[in-house]
C-alpha cells in the first residue's frame, strides 16, 4: 500500500464513529520503509489534548514500541508510558486492567 493510500486509511479509521468493535490496521514491513514517519505525520496531524483544566485528556493516536523480547508485561507497560502514566509492577493480568482501566479516563 502507497504512503498516501495508507495515510488516507490511518485518517479514515481515526474519524471511524466510536463502536464496540472498532476497525483496526496492522502495519508490517521491513526496516527503513517509512511506517515510523508515517505515524509521526499523523501524530502532527492529531496531536494529543492533555486538557490541563479538565479531567481527562484526549488522545487521538496511542504510539508505542513493542519491547524486543515478546513480553506482555513490558508492553502493557509502554502502551502506559505513551499516555504519559506510570509503568505497573504487578502480573502481567494486573497490567492488562490497568491499561483498560486507565484508558477510559481518556478520550479517543
Amino acid at each position: 500500500m502507497h504512503a498516501g493510500r495508507l495515510l488516507a486509511r490511518l485518517t479514515y479509521l481515526i474519524s471511524y464513529p466510536k463502536s464496540v468493535d472498532m476497525p483496526n490496521l496492522l502495519i508490517v514491513g521491513q526496516s527503513g520503509n517509512g511506517k515510523t514517519s508515517l505515524i509521526h505525520e499523523l501524530m502532527r496531524q492529531y496531536p494529543r489534548d492533555d486538557n490541563i483544566n479538565g479531567d481527562t485528556a484526549t488522545i487521538p493516536i496511542v504510539y508505542c514500541e513493542a519491547p524486543p523480547s515478546p513480553d506482555l508485561g513490558g508492553f502493557y507497560n509502554e502502551i502506559l508510558d505513551s499516555i504519559g502514566l506510570p509503568p505497573h509492577r504487578g502480573r502481567v493480568e494486573a497490567r492488562r486492567y490497568n491499561v483498560w482501566k486507565r484508558s477510559r479516563n481518556f478520550e479517543p
